[in-house]
């Protein structure tokens, strides 16, 4: 089993010679602490019979003598697990034994963590040479599986893996249940691989509500060994990267930020990452900045989201991403089309049709004012007009505004003009182009300039939607070109959502000649534009 990533690079850091002065306080920072356990906590003859041994007796002491070490001398730092490697400043590796107490959410981190270990976890990271050369060191934050925008955001990243520009080197699935979790778990390793990612750190963490839309392809299986830790061993995952990388992780948040906030609290705010990437909008109140609501990726953990944004905006700087920028730059049904060519078994535009149906199906009003396509003309209730907001929500009121009733689980495809607001996928474009495609505004607090595009629907930050676009999806193809396919099992697939969709892509697919790619024949032949729906 390799060792824990604390414990590796500690040996470099041992190198440098620490003061007189502070090893004389280290030295008794640990007696003391090893005297006030037993002063504190005496046992008797009694309690060794009943643990049966000495040894029992000295680990006892051990787990007691390293929190109190910890909690005294380095102003509250928590070990988290018995495999974790000791702090750097003195506490000897056997002294990280369970200093919990062994409560539950001690324990399950400690199965999470060996689990993530076993998986190649916490392991040696590359030579600062190699980093550099493979651009920068960033984690991800994903529900992955909710709709297509994180799919697509996988994509657009692996383009810019390919143009040498980021390194994921750890990914957290969020959701509002372990099961849920386990999935996307699942789906991104299954993501990492066919794409040719690397290897990086893969853990989970439950935050935010159950939300339970997930369809897993053909070879994706859930991550049954994760369990439910309160988010410990992705908080542990974020800090010792935050240690390998210091001052170089970025942090790329298009989820819940509950892994985020218990990784501050198990650092006290002191968490040395070099910038914040979130989607969604911010509020300005009295010279700071506070997360607004309205975005999904915030409201979901509300709570998580108002102490990253407490703790950390004073010193990390913030890049916000709005839906208005999204809006923007949708991503048509010919687009899905072509990125299905570029990778073929991983049904991408299967998976974006049938997300879309579960939309459709559990909020009319919400999913027909969203993507209004050819049916919702309203403009007071159809996205892309000032001031519109969704169609009520009861059936009977939306049908009398409309004058007409919904489309039917048989014809709905038909009104279909585009399938994805891009709003993740827009973030990593923002993060690692060298175009100039967004026009953020900034807040500074105190000395720390945060910036934001598309935080109101009058400023969408977009220089150029039509450039956006074509950038995304072009960086989107480049993703999946390439990918490690899914051998065909023999196995029949489900009905298509739309068949006509899915004839038209079949048809288009059929007509290029061998060894011609989706992306060739559109530079070769240029299709009509489409024109955007988008807030100006």
């Amino acid at each position: 089993m390799d060792k824990p990533l604390l414990e590796k690079t500690a040996k470099s850091r041992r190198k440098i010679s620490l003061p007189l002065t502070l090893l004389i306080l280290l030295t008794s920072c640990v007696l003391l602490a090893t005297l006030s356990t037993y002063v504190e906590h005496p046992v008797t003859g009694s309690e060794v019979g009943a643990k049966g041994s000495n040894k029992n007796l000295e680990s006892a002491s051990k787990k007691e003598t390293c929190l109190s070490f910890v909690k005294r001398c380095l102003a509250g730092k928590v070990v988290v697990n018995e495999i974790q490697a000791c702090p750097i400043t003195g506490c000897t590796q056997a002294c990280c034994e369970d200093p919990n107490g062994g409560g539950a959410a001690s324990s399950t981190a400690s199965q999470s963590m060996q689990t993530l270990q076993r998986q190649g976890g916490l392991r040696k990271m590359p030579s600062a040479e190699l980093r550099k050369a493979t651009g920068r060191p960033i984690v991800v934050i994903s529900d992955i599986g909710r709709d297509i925008d994180d799919t697509l955001a996988m994509a657009a990243l692996s383009g810019f893996v390919k143009d040498g520009k980021a390194s994921p080197v750890g990914f957290v699935a969020t959701g509002g249940g372990e099961t849920q979790v386990q999935g996307r778990i699942g789906l991104l390793r299954w993501w990492v691989s066919r794409l040719n990612m690397g290897d990086p750190l893969i853990t989970g963490c439950v935050s935010g509500g159950n939300v339970n839309e997930l369809r897993l392809p053909k070879g994706a299986a859930p991550d049954r060994s994760f369990v439910d830790d309160q988010c410990v061993t992705a908080a542990q995952m974020i800090i010792e990267l935050s240690e390998t990388y210091p001052g170089e992780l970025e942090i790329f948040a298009i989820a819940g930020l509950g892994a985020l906030k218990t990784a501050l609290e198990q650092t006290d705010g002191t968490l040395n990452i070099k910038t914040v990437w979130m989607q969604g909008q911010w509020l300005q109140k009295d010279g700071r900045i506070e997360p607004e609501f309205q975005s999904y990726n915030l409201k979901i953990d509300e709570d998580s989201s108002k102490v990253v944004f407490e703790q950390l905006q004073d010193r990390v700087p913030f890049k916000l991403l709005g839906k208005w920028t999204a809006y923007q730059t949708q991503v048509t049904v010919d687009d899905f089309i072509e990125l299905n060519e570029a990778d073929p078994s991983s049904d991408i535009l299967e998976t974006a049709l049938h997300q879309l149906d579960m939309f459709r199906k559990a909020a009319p009003f919400v999913m027909w004012y969203l993507y209004p396509g050819t049916f919702n003309d309203n403009v007071q209730h159809a996205l892309g007009n000032p001031g519109a907001k969704p169609l009520p929500m009861k059936i009977e009121d939306a049908v009398k505004l409309l004058g007409k009733q919904y489309p039917t689980d048989e014809d709905w495809c038909d009104y279909l003009t585009y399938l994805s607001m891009p709003y993740d996928p827009n973030l990593i474009l923002w993060g690692f182009s060298d175009a100039e495609l967004f026009a953020p505004e900034t807040s500074t607090v105190g000395k720390i300039v945060h910036q934001v595009v598309g935080n109101v629907a009058a400023s969408p930050g977009v220089v150029d939607a039509a450039k956006a676009k074509s950038a995304l999806v072009d960086v989107i193809k480049r993703g999946l070109s390439g990918a490690t396919q899914t051998p065909d099992d023999g196995s029949k697939n489900d009905p298509p959502v739309c068949p006509k969709i899915t004839q038209r892509a079949q048809v288009r697919r059929s007509s290029q000649p061998a060894g011609t790619s989706a992306a060739t024949a559109s530079a070769a032949t240029p299709g009509k534009k489409t024109e955007s729906k988008g807030e100006s």
